[in-house]
């Protein structure tokens, strides 16, 4: 049994270890070695590496040592490592070094949050001291964990965060392929992929037609006692009321399936204004609360009443009577309905 998983990419890149290559099997050789003379002398670690790493090894002897490894089972290569690792921290209870938080897969693995003993990592001090320290994981939010798993997606995809500002990913896509099941909708709905250096479609990994710009939008997510309901997408210009009864660019609370006698029928307005949420209560009879986001608190403030039209910050809850939240989510790539 493997009592230490080690994230490989993290430690064989790790410059501040030495080495010359981009990656280096002695900043590797170095920690283990350190980790077993002051740690656990018995360890037996297993090394977790995502398939690419191999290649930034820079000699054929290095190359030959990640096959040897790989061969006897000391080394897992995958295309995407972290869900490896910690699929078998969780069902091991092994112990983890990297330097990674792994954010973006806490809403997968919410016992990582807040655990104070499973994680380490090293650091180099001054005098080039190596030391090896427990990394308590602190407690993070829906939105940031949404917004690192975003990030991890689009690294898994090939695009980069400047992709979204002015890149592959600031278009919107089509897929033209008439075999393929995504070509029946008129806009891709999600993140294309970059396949031999071209955007693709990623059901069938064929070329994408791109078809203009992709506007300013956001996702919003209701939820009824914490728990999401649904998920609605409005781009810059678009508006939607929540409120007692169906229409168009409306969401009704009929669908909630519970009391919404303290919902007025136009209670609230969310519209999209130069690529940010604005909530405006429209008069209703028992209001709506807008709590904030204290960064200081790491919590909600007691909500207030909504009484102007107010653009909301990223992690802002406006509350409607009856448990009803809503929220942004912190995804960045939006593919709006702008027919």
């Amino acid at each position: 049994m493997h009592d230490l998983l080690v994230d490989l990419a993290n430690l064989a890149r790790d410059e501040r270890l030495g080495g010359v290559d981009t990656a280096d099997w002695a900043r590797v050789d170095r920690v283990l070695s350190h980790w077993r003379a002051h740690l656990n002398p018995h360890s037996n670690w297993l090394l977790v590496a995502d398939d690419n790493l191999a290649r930034d090894f820079g000699t054929a002897e290095a190359r030959d040592r990640w096959t040897q490894l790989v061969r006897s089972g000391e080394l897992i290569s995958a295309p995407d490592a972290d869900p490896v690792l910690l699929e078998r921290a969780r069902t091991t209870g092994a112990s983890v070094l990297s330097h990674d938080g792994f954010v973006g897969h806490r809403r997968r693995h919410s016992w990582i949050q807040g655990d104070a003993e499973h994680f380490f990592r090293w650091r180099v001090d001054q005098g080039d001291q190596l030391a090896i320290v427990l990394e308590p994981m602190r407690v993070v939010g829906d939105y940031t964990m949404t917004r690192a798993a975003e990030k991890d997606e689009r690294k898994a995809r090939g695009f980069g965060t400047r992709d979204l500002v002015d890149g592959p990913l600031a278009q919107m896509y089509r897929c033209v392929n008439p075999t393929c099941r995504a070509s029946a909708d008129d806009l891709l709905q999600v993140m294309p992929v970059r396949v031999s250096g071209r955007v693709a479609c990623p059901e069938c990994r064929r070329p994408v037609v791109a078809r203009g710009p992709r506007p300013p939008g956001r996702r919003l997510k209701l939820l009824l006692h914490e728990q999401e309901l649904d998920v609605v997408q409005l781009a810059d210009g678009q508006q939607l009321v929540l409120g007692r009864g169906p229409g168009p660019a409306r969401w009704d609370v009929a669908l909630l399936g519970a009391d919404t006698s303290k919902i007025s029928r136009d209670h609230v307005r969310l519209s999209i204004r130069g690529g940010q949420v604005v909530a405006e209560d429209l008069n209703s009879t028992n209001g709506t609360g807008l709590a904030r986001w204290s960064p200081s608190r790491r919590a909600w403030e007691p909500a207030q009443k909504l009484l102007d039209p107010t653009t909301l910050l990223a992690r802002d809850r406006l509350e409607l009577p009856g448990s009803l939240v809503v929220q942004q989510s912190g995804l960045r790539y939006v593919v709006p309905d702008v027919q």
